[in-house]
């Protein structure tokens, strides 16, 4: 994975452009990486780490939840860069 400060420019830009939401989820859930990408690293959340799910709800009339997956640390410093700067 990256080293700290990479990862936090990453998650900021990430949040800047809109890849990432800048809101507080309306759901979280940890558990064992279901495999998919980070939303953060886009590297895969393996079954073997803990991992999180972030849901939101829509804005607007699109049906579904927005889901993202992240690591714990990449979770961590998604938390931090969003209270920090939104």
């Amino acid at each position: 994975m990256f080293e700290n400060a990479a990862l936090r420019r990453v998650t900021r830009g990430r949040l800047q452009s809109g890849a990432l939401p800048s809101r507080e989820p309306d759901h979280t859930w940890e558990g064992p990486g279901p495999g998919a990408d980070c939303g953060v690293c886009e590297k895969p959340v393996t079954g073997d780490e803990i991992g999180f799910e972030i849901q939101f709800a829509p804005s607007g009339n699109m049906p579904g939840l927005d889901r993202y997956h992240l690591h714990a640390a990449c979770f961590v410093l998604w938390e931090l860069e969003r209270t920090k700067f939104y």
